[in-house]
């Protein structure tokens, strides 16, 4: 193929050209010039008669009278134009060249266009990519500059978590040893305690045992004295008791035996109903091991208002044993 030539050297080129006189090479050329859309040779091809005059022998004597190819091409402008050949085949050769050419040139224009569009549009690619980038490496800075951050952060509050379990640890030394000290004092609290308590048990034991022989001792020497017996209520049968009553008296003594027995922390409470229908409750209790007491009881209105006397479970109020005093008679 010929290099790349310019307008003026192509057109002494453009009469052998239409006349279909020039090497391959050099048409080659031509073409490739007309495909680039230059319309003044195109004007040029079109108004020159196409194709070479022919003889009536074959193709050999033609071409034995023809000149060679690269002498046609060095007189090509100085030759004289050749003899008209027939009508219709000359214009139909020139169609095909027009078309040839305005389809070179479509082809090319549009080559031309979408490489220009290709260009824009990775152009625009690289300048957002390159914005894209520079916000990455924004970002990438802040994210070191915080990363920065958390380490000094991070080193602070191991060095901060490392004081506090030194202190940590040191309380837990002197807290272990306090709490030794602590349990020491509580089993010495604990020891004392219970002697305590047991002495207080004693006491109460033996004040009770004063305050009954002393309230059975007062009842009984009062005249008058009554025994209010205390029966059983269903479904309670072998329980029993009674109570030592006296109108002038504020204080009565209550005795009950074989009391059925009662789950662990569970009590018995007296229950007192006096003249006017009021109900009182009395004190709790819980029997012995025969499931019998012996209980004085110090009533705040009197003996004269009472008018029964019952053992009911206090968990459940359920009445176990009832008796009833005589209604003293009207002055």
């Amino acid at each position: 193929m010929l290099p790349l030539v310019t307008h003026d050297e192509l057109r002494p080129l453009l009469g052998a050209y239409a006349a279909g006189a020039l090497a391959e090479s050099a048409a080659e050329a031509v073409r490739a010039h007309l495909a680039s859309g230059c319309t003044e040779c195109l004007h040029d091809i079109f108004s020159r008669p196409v194709g070479l005059p022919r003889g009536g022998g074959d193709e050999s004597s033609r071409t034995a009278t023809e000149p060679p190819h690269d002498e046609a091409e060095r007189h090509a402008v100085h030759a004289p134009p050749p003899a008209p050949v027939r009508r219709g085949r000359r214009w139909g050769l020139a169609v095909t060249i027009v078309v040839l050419a305005l389809a070179l040139a479509t082809f090319a224009s549009w080559t031309i266009y979408d490489l220009r569009e290709r260009e824009a549009a990775r152009h625009a690619e690289a300048v957002r990519l390159a914005a894209r980038v520079s916000e990455l490496e924004a970002a990438r800075a802040e994210l070191a500059t915080r990363v920065d951050g958390l380490a000094h952060d991070r080193e602070a509050a191991r060095d901060e978590a490392t004081r506090q379990a030194e202190a940590v640890r040191a309380t837990a030394e002197e807290n272990a040893s306090l709490t030794a000290e602590l349990e020491a004092a509580r089993g010495r609290i604990a020891t004392l305690t219970r002697g305590v308590q047991r002495r207080d048990s004693e006491i109460a034991q033996l004040v009770t045992g004063v305050d009954e022989q002393r309230a059975v001792h007062d009842l009984a020497a009062t005249p008058g004295v009554e025994l209010v017996r205390l029966k059983p209520i269903a479904p309670v049968a072998d329980a029993g008791g009674h109570v030592l009553w006296h109108p002038a008296r504020d204080t009565i003594l209550l005795y009950a035996f074989d009391l059925p027995p009662l789950p662990e922390g569970n009590h018995y409470r007296v229950r007192l109903r006096l003249g006017d229908g009021r109900v009182e409750d009395g004190p709790v209790f819980r029997p012995g091991p025969r499931g019998d007491v012996a209980l004085p009881i110090r009533l705040t209105g009197g003996a004269a208002h009472l008018r029964e006397v019952q053992v009911v479970r206090d968990s459940t109020a359920e009445p176990v044993l009832a008796g009833q005093t005589r209604p003293l008679p009207s002055s």
